[in-house]
């Protein structure tokens, strides 16, 4: 009698279970269609602003986008500032981070805004015009040498 009812409790857990992940596998669902809804409205809205064709890469729980741009001005470049904005305002909810990469080819501000909430990922890299701008430019700061260990292959006979 006493096994009977412990079945049937762990049948009811099981069951609760089940229902649970399945409730939460279409909330996550549906808050992905909502971030790849937002990420064709602010596809069209950058395209338009940027005068560039960008693609929308769709994953399983939602989208990500990457842009490169040049951007005349620099970092201070009206455009990059509707550009950011746009990007804000998109998603209800998100956090930015950004990165200065300087190389001896370029320079490189990227800007990544990420919504694990909406699987809403995009990424713009804002690149300085070749000889850089009046607001921004890429200064060589010094030199660096650096020792990198060479391997070869070697079997004994």
């Amino acid at each position: 009698m006493k096994s009977n009812i412990k079945a049937k409790q762990l049948r009811q857990a099981i069951r609760e279970m089940a229902a649970r992940r399945i409730r939460e596998a279409r909330e996550s669902r549906v808050l992905a269609m909502r971030g790849v809804k937002a990420m064709v409205k602010l596809n069209a809205g950058l395209s338009k602003l940027l005068g560039v064709s960008i693609e929308i890469y769709p994953g399983f729980a939602g989208a990500s986008m990457s842009i490169y741009h040049v951007f005349a001005d620099g970092f201070k470049d009206d455009k990059l500032f509707a550009a950011l904005e746009m990007i804000g305002d998109s998603v209800p909810s998100g956090k930015w981070r950004s990165a200065d990469y300087a190389s001896m080819d370029d320079g490189v501000r990227e800007y990544r805004f990420e919504s694990l909430e909406h699987g809403v990922s995009v990424e713009l890299n804002a690149k300085l015009p070749s000889g850089g701008s009046a607001a921004c430019r890429r200064v060589k700061v010094g030199e660096m040498v650096s020792i990198v260990p060479e391997y070869k292959i070697v079997c004994d006979s």
